[in-house]
């Protein structure tokens, strides 16, 4: 026995329709892309067919949400973790630490 469901009026009816297979040229009102994705072999293909941009590195396709970008990569500065006050006269080696936090920075060649 099929399943009725309470149409508009509030009476109990059951659905219009057949039985059988249904292929995507037979949905009217499904348009070329949709179709498309219907009969997609894979998500790939899916997302070729909607025009999603690919994950990548070139200039065509979108970085990855949990990539970390290098300096070059974002064009600009993030900032660094703090370096702490020198206590007393800077030595060679907070010197060179604070170049370092600099150049992993992007702010300074290497």
């Amino acid at each position: 026995m099929a399943k009725k469901y309470l149409d508009e009026r509030g009476q109990f009816t059951e659905p219009a329709g057949g039985s059988g297979t249904v292929t995507s040229d037979q949905i009217t009102d499904a348009t070329t892309v949709g179709k498309s994705v219907l009969t997609a072999a894979d998500a790939a293909a899916a997302r070729t067919a909607i025009g999603a941009v690919a994950i990548g590195t070139t200039g065509t396709t979108a970085m990855a949400g949990n990539k970390i970008p290098t300096a070059t990569e974002r064009g600009g500065v993030l900032q660094q973790t703090a370096v702490t006050d020198a206590a007393a006269a800077p030595t060679q080696q907070d010197f060179n630490g604070l170049l370092a936090k600099l150049r992993t920075a992007g702010i300074l060649a290497t």
